[in-house]
C-alpha cells in the first residue's frame, strides 16, 4: 500500500515538472521580447548610446568599453539586431555594430587596397568575371576568389552564375 502511495506520489512530481517545462518553454521567449517603448533603461540602453557615440564599433570594443561578458554581451545584441535597432557587418576578420540609422560609409577606407581595386573594377564593370579582374590585379585565382568571398560576405557586391562563369555586380 505504502508502496502505491509513493509510486503515485512519483507520478504527481513527474506531471508537476512536465507542466512546468511546458510553460517555461512557453513562456520564456516572450520574456526576452524587447519592446521598443520599453529600451529606456538597462544594459540594451547602454549598448545603443554607445553605438551612436561610437558607430561602427567591433564586439570587443563594445565588451571592454562597457565591461560586459561575451555572453551578455551577445545576448543583448541579437535582441537588438532582431528588433531593427542595430545592424551589423563583418568588415575583414571583424564584425561592426552601428545604429540603424546609420549606414555603412561609402569610401571603404576599412577595406585592405586588394579588396579596394576589386570593389572598384566591379563598380566600373558590372559582371566582371574572375579571369579579367585577376589579369588586371595580376593576382592567382586562388588568391582572388579569397578576396571576392570576403567582398561578398561583407556585402558589397553579388555574385550571380550564368553558365559556366560567376559575374560580380556591385550592390
Amino acid at each position: 500500500m505504502t508502496e502505491e502511495i509513493l509510486r503515485k506520489g512519483e507520478h504527481e512530481i513527474l506531471r508537476r515538472e512536465a507542466l512546468k517545462y511546458r510553460l517555461l518553454t512557453l513562456f520564456f521567449p516572450l520574456y526576452s521580447k524587447l519592446k521598443r517603448e520599453k529600451i529606456e533603461s538597462g544594459i540594451r540602453w547602454e549598448i545603443l548610446g554607445y553605438l551612436k557615440a561610437k558607430p561602427y564599433a567591433t564586439f570587443s570594443d563594445i565588451k571592454k568599453d562597457l565591461g560586459l561578458t561575451n555572453g551578455t554581451l551577445i545576448h543583448h545584441l541579437r535582441i537588438l539586431e532582431r528588433e531593427e535597432l542595430v545592424r551589423s557587418r563583418k568588415v575583414g576578420k571583424y564584425k561592426v555594430f552601428y545604429p540603424i540609422d546609420r549606414k555603412m560609409p561609402e569610401d571603404f577606407n576599412y577595406l585592405s587596397p586588394v579588396k579596394r581595386k576589386i570593389l572598384q573594377y566591379i563598380m566600373d564593370h558590372p559582371g566582371a568575371v574572375q579571369k579579367s579582374i585577376a589579369r588586371l590585379l595580376g593576382k592567382s585565382p586562388t588568391d582572388l576568389n579569397y578576396h571576392l568571398n570576403e567582398l561578398y560576405r561583407m556585402g558589397l557586391i553579388r555574385k550571380k552564375r550564368e553558365g559556366k562563369f560567376v559575374k560580380y555586380y556591385p550592390l
